[in-house]
């Protein structure tokens, strides 16, 4: 007989995976997304665990109705030693493979929004600039234009 407790470690495996996943997804949206749509990119972020478990309701019910049609025996009972759970995780994984594929055709696709920060660069005189990631490995020096002109006539 099947108890509850054979389903810990998938329970557990996805509990982890979902902790690394939504620190991920929480700094995607809020590093990607425009200045102006940081906000909206930060609700939408929350409401995917939403419709997440919207959808996760909605399959159980129609996968439900599927196979229980024509006399056969459903997936999912009350019974756990009576249910095909089997047929149902395989279902999910299936899922998951397909979306694997699809965020791995999205993800080479997208390009990156480049990395900028406000620094000090130069010595006394310089002032603060916008600077890329790719250029603050190399010595950068901004000067002002008054002070180069105040060099040359010295």
């Amino acid at each position: 007989p099947l108890t509850i407790f054979i389903l810990l470690p998938q329970f557990l495996l996805m509990g982890i995976a979902d902790s690394f996943v939504e620190v991920g997804k929480l700094e995607f949206f809020y590093d990607q997304a425009p200045e102006s749509m940081q906000s909206i990119g930060t609700a939408l972020f929350a409401s995917t665990l939403g419709i997440g478990n919207f959808i996760s309701s909605f399959l159980l019910s129609v996968m439900t109705n599927i196979t229980g049609r024509k006399g056969h025996t459903e997936w999912i009972l009350d019974n756990l030693n009576a249910s095909r759970l089997y047929y149902y995780y395989a279902l999910l994984a299936v899922l998951n493979v397909l979306n694997l594929i699809f965020f791995l055709a999205v993800s080479r696709s997208y390009v990156y929004k480049r990395e900028t920060s406000e620094a000090f660069v130069g010595h006394s005189n310089g002032h603060v600039g916008t600077v890329t990631a790719e250029s603050l490995a190399l010595p950068v020096v901004i000067k002002d234009h008054t002070y180069e002109k105040e060099q040359q006539s010295m």
